[in-house]
């Protein structure tokens, strides 16, 4: 059977040029500077100097609402009659158009004075300038770079999903095993893509025979989400098409703190007068509005955009669709309307993701709409190098389901606890090592209830193989002492440092909430400080809030990041955990191992002689550390940090742009704790400079030692533009403003460009059988066209441990899932679908491609230490880097977005030039 991935990506089926007629309206050009000098207007005197551009990105989500069958260029829009705003294949009237764009800048008019600017800027605009034009534009425009990637014309990351968006709508409806699947357009969201909604959902239904599944009727829909995108070094543009599900709020919406939930709504009616009535769903966004305590449309105050147009009048009112959000999804007064689940609302019946036979069919589907124009592109077939790293751990022998002679399973056991036992010996001694002769591990453990320890104390005594040496037993002090490690942990009560913050509803954000964080710190580090001096120093606490997340809803009521900044502060690292008393096995032990992941024990996947790699190969990673300033944190945050894996070193060692040279990695973690950069670095020339000089001085050691440096292009390439498609040349790097340098001539230094399938980078992949279906497939992959000057390799991992429950593959969720025979099966919208993300790896200045391939197949092992119970979504040195950023955060943000919600574009606000 063929083990190639098939990919969810479409190539141009011939170098013809494929064109559509259109619609295009842009921003005159003798209106940027009355506009930009209006808008500059309306920011503080001292800042005015630094604004080149006006935003345009509230502008388009207006739009997304008011006109979804409008296509805006969200990225960027130009003050310039060759440079398009909008694209349509409909007439849409230009006096609307107008009257949206005088409001757009009315929005940006807060005061009185702001409010003359206004109307001198409006003066001097001729509106009867705004008018369509209709033209022919070719759907491949593209350029080449030096290197060779393609570089599609800004607009067509746009216009050309959008319009095979259209032509997916039109072709014939998706069928399986005759039952059809309708698919609707819906507007642009963030100027990034197109995206297809089926309608109407499909309802799924709970008994309640689980306590932990309430009963009820759950309702969900499937998306198509299309967009353009590029392979490095690759001269021919693909479009990325990706499904998954959009889970529908049922009854009361309890809006997540700080974010915006997605509606998505067609009306009978269209929202502007005299506008047409749109076939497409429009998106709105709901939010809480905090100063007037109640439910609102984003933007829906008073001075709004959406306000002024009149739109909010034929909007379902916010307070009441909140109540009862389920109850427009069939209609309701004109509007159907349906609000999407974040995981951040709680519980929902319906899980997300679906099964890879599901991904093959749809796409299957969507490869017949999109012919004879563009064709599925090349799959991917297996590299070369077929090793896996050697183990430093014993792999525990499985349990058998059923005994084939008596006693078997009582054997397996009793192996598999001398094994454990073996593995707990090697991880005590690597933990000894990472911290240094002669030095106790001492952890205090911070909880709110009493049932915590059993569980904690087992974790660690499993874990350092510790139950034969234990001299101390509770009930608040554990002690054991071992030939290579003595252990100690302590039990404390956190009491009131661990409530949440402010009373009532919470502190308010900005200053009060700063207040109250730094107020909480410094209980918190006298309640360390204290706890020391009674017992001992302790390299790191485990903290053990009251409850779990509900609790803390209100961001601004977390106290999570206080007491990270408290324990810092006494010179003590934290781990959280949050546990059920019926279910505390799997998070002691996870809390437990991240315990010593933080104080720098490691175990590094060694790769196999095979691949002809240097034996002492340092592995360093780069991560940028960043955040904006938003309502719960006043400052923003820019700070690179670096990860050194030392094939001679047994600890793992970090440092920032704040470090003189290389620390162990608890000391970096400790450095980052709520750093705060000068004000002087918040400008983006001024970090991408910042950014160039920490790269250039930390690789300037390790030229001359083997050194394979690893960057993440989704993390960096903001401030690192070298690491875009188009910029990125296969044996040269460059560094800010400087010539590039040709890595070549410098035998000992490597680097490999890491992208991960965030926003549809990477495309979805899966293991194409011969029957039709699909599924999994683990290992390192390159394009089966690919030429011998290959730089590029995608790696994929085994099914994830909590992807247990999933069934077979070939299930289905859109529509009704059946058994080989074509029978009816159980339904599976209640529980997750997994399928492995392609994990997209360039390498750069390597002089062939069996080295380059070798050198992928190590960065695929680094995937999977042997102390993980699964394998990371980033090789090791980048996968530490990346956690050292929850020290320089406020916050914890891996679950800000959820699988089912809309992209909302990234943090830097879109332009108009």
């Amino acid at each position: 059977m063929s083990k190639n991935l098939e990919l969810g990506a479409f190539v141009p089926a011939a170098d013809t040029p494929l064109q559509a007629t259109v619609s295009t309206l842009g921003f005159p050009a003798d209106w940027r500077d009355p506009v930009l000098d209006y808008y500059r207007r309306t920011w503080p005197e001292r800042g005015r100097d630094r604004i080149e551009q006006v935003p345009i990105a509230r502008l388009n989500e207006v739009l997304a609402t008011v006109a979804p069958d409008l296509i805006s260029v969200g990225r960027r829009a130009g003050f310039d009659d060759t440079v398009r705003w909008l694209y349509s294949t409909v007439e849409y009237p230009e006096t609307i158009i107008r009257r949206i764009v005088k409001v757009w800048l009315q929005d940006f008019a807060a005061t009185t004075e702001h409010a003359r600017a206004y109307s001198r800027a409006l003066s001097d605009l001729d509106f009867t300038q705004l008018q369509w034009r209709r033209e022919q534009i070719d759907l491949l425009e593209a350029t080449r770079s030096p290197a060779g990637t393609c570089i599609p014309a800004p607009h067509l990351y746009t216009v050309l999903p959008d319009l095979m968006a259209d032509r997916i709508v039109r072709h014939r409806p998706y069928e399986i095993d005759g039952e059809t699947v309708a698919f609707e357009r819906v507007a642009p969201l963030d100027g990034d893509g197109a995206e297809l909604l089926s309608w109407p959902p499909r309802r799924y239904v709970i008994s309640g025979k689980d306590p932990e599944t309430p009963a009820g009727t759950w309702m969900f829909s499937g998306y198509i989400s299309i967009r353009l995108r590029t392979v490095p070094f690759d001269p021919v543009p693909r479009l990325h098409v990706s499904a998954g599900i959009r889970r529908w709020v049922r009854g009361k919406a309890h809006l997540p703190h700080r974010r915006s939930a997605a509606v998505y709504l067609r009306s009978t009616a269209a929202l502007l007068d005299e506008a047409p009535v749109s076939p497409r769903f429009a998106i709105a966004k709901l939010e809480w509005n905090r100063s007037e305590g109640k439910v609102d449309w984003r933007r829906g105050g008073p001075e709004s955009m959406l306000q002024a147009l009149g739109a909010v009048e034929k909007l379902p009112l916010p307070d009441v669709f909140a109540k009862e959000a389920d109850s427009w999804i069939t209609g309701r007064d004109t509007v159907t309307a349906a609000l999407c689940h974040h995981a951040m609302m709680g519980y929902h019946g319906v899980l997300t993701g679906l099964m890879p036979t599901e991904h093959r069919q749809l796409s299957r589907w969507i490869e017949e709409a999109l012919a004879p124009d563009f064709v599925r592109a090349h799959a991917l077939v297996p590299a070369t190098p077929r090793v896996r790293s050697t183990h430093v751990l014993s792999p525990l022998k499985a349990i058998p389901k059923k005994e084939d002679h008596p006693g078997q399973i009582e054997s397996v056991l009793a192996e598999r606890a001398v094994t454990t036992t073996a593995n707990g010996t090697i991880r005590r001694t690597f933990t000894a090592a990472a911290l240094g002769e002669g030095t106790d591990l001492v952890v205090h453990v911070l909880e709110q209830n009493k049932y915590l320890m059993p569980e904690l104390i087992s974790a660690a005594e499993e874990s350092l193989a510790l139950s034969a040496y234990r001299t101390l037993e509770g009930p608040d002090s554990w002690a054991w002492d071992t030939p290579e490690l003595k252990v100690r942990i302590h039990r404390h009560e956190l009491g009131a440092a661990g409530s949440r913050l402010g009373e009532g509803p919470g502190p308010r954000k900005g200053a009060p909430h700063d207040t109250e964080v730094i107020e909480r710190s410094r209980q918190v580090k006298q309640l360390v400080e204290d706890i020391s001096a009674r017992t001992e120093y302790g390299q790191i606490a485990i903290v053990q809030l009251e409850s779990a997340k509900p609790a803390f809803r209100i961001r601004t009521q977390d106290p999570k990041f206080a007491i990270r900044l408290g324990c810092g502060a006494a010179r003590t690292l934290t781990q959280f955990v949050a546990v059920r008393e019926d279910k505390l096995e799997h998070p002691c032990k996870a809390a437990w191992d991240d315990c010593l992941r933080q104080l720098g024990m490691r175990f590094v996947p060694r790769q196999h002689d095979s691949l002809g790699l240097p034996q002492k190969l340092n592995h360093l990673a780069f991560w940028l550390v960043k955040r904006q300033s938003d309502s719960t944190n006043s400052t923003a945050q820019f700070t690179p940090v670096a990860v050194l894996l030392r094939p001679q070193e047994n600890k793992i060692l970090g440092r920032s742009i704040d470090t003189d040279d290389w620390v162990p990695y608890p000391e970096l973690l400790l450095s980052l704790t709520g750093k705060v950069r000068p004000n002087q670095e918040k400008h983006r020339d001024r970090q991408q400079l910042l950014y160039a000089q920490f790269i250039k001085q930390t690789l300037q050691r390790f030229r001359a030692v083997p050194t394979l440096a690893y960057v993440h292009a989704q993390n960096s390439r903001s401030r690192w533009p070298w690491l875009l498609n188009g910029e990125l040349m296969p044996d040269r790097m460059q560094l800010g403003n400087s010539a590039p340098e040709r890595l070549t001539t410098q035998p000992k230094l490597r680097i490999v460009r890491v992208a991960t399938g965030d926003r549809d980078e990477t495309p979805r992949g899966w293991l194409a059988k011969p029957d039709g279906t699909a599924g999994h497939a683990t290992g390192l992959w390159v394009h089966a066209e690919a030429s011998e000057d290959a730089r590029v390799f995608y790696s994929t991992s085994p099914k994830s441990s909590t992807a247990s429950r999933v069934l077979k593959v070939d299930a289905t969720k859109l529509t009704t899932n059946r058994r080989p025979d074509g029978t009816p099966a159980p339904d599976v919208a209640g529980i997750n679908a997994w399928n492995p993300q392609l994990v997209e790896l360039t390498m750069i200045g390597f002089a062939t491609r069996p080295e380059a391939e070798s050198y992928a197949m190590c960065v695929h092992q680094q995937r999977n230490p042997e102390d993980y119970r699964d394998t990371l979504r980033l090789p090791l040195a980048m996968h530490l880097a990346e956690l050292a950023a929850e020290y320089a955060l406020p916050f914890d943000d891996s679950d800000d977005r959820a699988d089912d919600m809309p992209d909302e574009g990234d943090n830097d606000e879109e332009v108009v030039q």
